[in-house]
């Protein structure tokens, strides 16, 4: 064996020897891939739940700061209103007005107080205190009647009605009566009417948009059982809550003071809603006036964990998928070099086979001429004829082997010379002679009279179709028949040349792969063998002379369609080769 084949058949082992240890990479990878899926969901699960835990504590202390500025601002109208009763110079109707003058000027206060109303603990003598502490006798709206029916059975907290908010504030009880005779008339009380239109015009807005800005949130503000009615809503027009408890931050919003003794009721004027920032976290059931209900605005705080684990599952999914595609398209990538190295193995050892018979003839037909054994001028004109055949196969052999290196090449256009086609039918039926006279197939051969001229390399032309003719006679020898037919389109300006056989057919599954280099279909190799080069090197030759090979084939044989151009020679065709019909013959 040559020193440069033995090199290249040692370096294709080698080869072979390397991409067989690869599948064994590739499953420590799929497992090693199957781990990483493993802790990446659970790193996920733990990313997720401290992303949830984070929006919580978020939203829950922005609706902390909330809640707190609100009774802040609810609060200072108590004090304010609280210490302008008890302190100051003139009578308390003037503090009063002074107190409420005070509130109008006071910043998101301002306008917080709709009216003043000074009356007996019975709901008896309603007076307005005016803007100059005059005291006006007046009715009381009928939208504070139930305030006053409260009024008249208990002592209510400061903030004493949800549905109308109003602080009600005690005045110091009276001296005791000088007489017997005269009874004690009954304390009165100061209720401060709120301005609801205020308060969630203004002052919630602007609350609002400091505590809670870039949080994406949906807020509702109802009143405390059993009312339920809406206070405020954010988006604007948002409806009420179901159920307020089921919101993902609840709180009590002007938390309402419990009833003291009379003793201690100015220390409850002085200002009970005012507590420090720093004061301890709320009771989740703690009772107000109104209840403050928010959620995230893209659904509930489970719902936004949910879909921040689907994204992440998606991202983190979307990844290993891309990983594991690579892995199968290594592994196939390591089959398919495989099954090359082994491929080309055997193209080396099938042509060294196709080497040695016309090398054996040529050296023995050379000594018997240099021995002088063949004296005979007829003998010596016959073996002068086989070494002259016997070379040109061996040329024509070392063609192929050329077109073979250049597979992987774009085809280039076939050189430009006049031929016909009958004289090019008639060579490759006369080379392939020996194996149709071997394998016993009846031949048919059926050429249209009318067949123009064609330009191209007739020497290709032989090839390609002696491929075809040997493709049909290695695998379709059971149907014992073939044809081989050339016929004129004028429609197209082409000629047909067709060859058939009655053999098993091809393979459905084995149609996209015909013309693959290398490729040999499913028991190929039990019927015949074969490197899986011919119909690839035949292709090649079409795609240079701009024609094309199209393929029929059923269950009762094959037929092979070279279709070729008139003015052959222009660019290759582009058009794919057409494939029609089921079969089970693989080739």
């Amino acid at each position: 064996m040559p020193p440069a084949l033995r090199m290249t058949l040692k370096a294709q082992l080698q080869r072979l020897a390397r991409t067989s240890m690869i599948p064994y990479a590739v499953a420590g990878a799929v497992a090693l891939l199957v781990v990483l899926a493993v802790l990446q969901y659970r790193w996920i699960a733990s990313v997720t739940q401290a992303e949830r835990d984070r929006l919580q504590a978020d939203l829950r202390s922005a609706s902390l700061r909330f809640a707190e500025d609100l009774d802040a601002e609810i609060g200072a109208v108590i004090r304010m209103l609280g210490d302008g009763l008890h302190t100051g110079p003139g009578d308390r109707a003037h503090r009063l007005a002074a107190a409420q003058a005070d509130l109008a000027a006071t910043g998101t206060s301002a306008g917080l107080v709709r009216a003043l109303y000074l009356v007996r603990r019975d709901g008896s003598d309603p007076r307005l205190v005016g803007a100059d502490g005059a005291l006006q006798p007046t009715a009381v709206p009928s939208r504070l009647e139930p305030l006053l029916d409260r009024l008249r059975h208990e002592d209510p907290p400061p903030l004493a009605d949800p549905a109308v908010p109003a602080v009600v504030l005690h005045l110091e009880d009276p001296a005791p009566a000088r007489s017997w005779r005269l009874p004690p008339s009954p304390p009165r009380l100061v209720i401060a009417e709120l301005d609801i239109e205020q308060i969630t015009g203004t002052v919630i807005p602007a609350l609002l948009e400091r505590d809670l800005a870039g949080i994406d949130c949906t807020l509702a503000i109802v009143c405390s059982a059993p009312h339920r009615c809406l206070v405020f809503s954010y988006p604007p027009g948002a409806p009420p809550p179901a159920d307020p408890t089921q919101a993902d931050v609840t709180l009590a919003l002007l938390p309402m003071a419990e009833a003291s003794p009379p003793g201690q009721r100015r220390a409850l004027q002085a200002g009970p809603m005012r507590r420090p920032r720093a004061a301890a976290p709320r009771a989740a059931k703690q009772e107000g006036l109104w209840q403050l209900a928010v959620s995230y605005r893209a659904g509930s705080l489970e719902q936004a964990a949910a879909r921040l684990q689907r994204r992440n599952l998606a991202v983190g999914g979307g990844i290993l998928v891309l990983l594991a595609s690579s892995l199968a398209m290594l592994l196939i990538a390591t089959r398919r070099a495989g099954d090359l190295a082994r491929q080309q193995i055997q193209l080396v050892a099938g042509v060294s086979h196709e080497l040695k018979t016309p090398l054996a003839a040529i050296r023995s037909a050379g000594e018997n001429l240099a021995q002088g054994v063949i004296t005979e001028p007829a003998r010596v004109r016959e073996y002068g004829a086989l070494v002259d055949r016997e070379g040109r196969r061996l040329s024509n052999l070392i063609t192929e082997l050329l077109e073979v290196a250049g597979l992987q090449e774009p085809p280039r256009p076939a050189p430009r010379r006049p031929l016909r086609i009958e004289p090019v039918l008639d060579r490759v039926l006369q080379d392939c002679a020996w194996s149709i006279s071997e394998h016993r197939i009846e031949v048919e051969r059926e050429l249209a009279p009318d067949l123009p001229a064609l330009t191209g390399d007739p020497e290709a032309l032989r090839r390609a179709l002696r491929n075809l003719v040997e493709n049909a006679v290695k695998h379709a020898s059971s149907g014992r028949w073939l044809r081989i037919s050339a016929t004129h389109l004028p429609a197209s300006s082409s000629v047909e040349i067709r060859v058939a056989d009655r053999g098993p057919g091809i393979a459905h599954e084995d149609l996209p792969h015909l013309f693959e280099p290398f490729y040999r279909g499913r028991g190929a190799a039990a019927r015949a063998s074969g490197s899986g080069l011919g119909l690839a090197l035949a292709r090649r030759v079409a795609d240079a002379h701009g024609g094309r090979i199209d393929v029929v084939t059923t269950r009762g044989g094959t037929t092979m369609i070279l279709v070729l151009p008139i003015e052959t020679g222009g660019p290759p065709s582009t058009r794919p080769p057409q494939r029609r019909g089921p079969g089970r013959r693989s080739r």
